[in-house]
């Protein structure tokens, strides 16, 4: 009859040694995703024809008036 300690240990070293492969596919997704999550983070640059308007940004904000700057 096989040990129950020597059974979980060889359950353990296999799933360590499955585990130390490549990267599974579902990781390199989520890397992925992270990256373009980031990247459609960034702001999207000032259109330079539109004018530059300060605005009291603890206000609502007029979107409609030009680029904001807060003051």
């Amino acid at each position: 009859m096989v040990d129950l300690k020597s059974a979980v240990a060889v359950l353990l070293i296999g799933s360590a040694v499955a585990c130390a492969g490549q990267p599974s596919a579902g990781y390199e997704r989520s890397r992925t995703a992270a990256a373009n999550a980031e990247s459609r983070s960034k702001p999207a640059p000032l259109d330079p024809s539109r004018k530059v308007v300060e605005q009291d940004c603890s206000k609502p904000i007029d979107l409609y008036r030009g680029n904001i700057q807060c003051r």
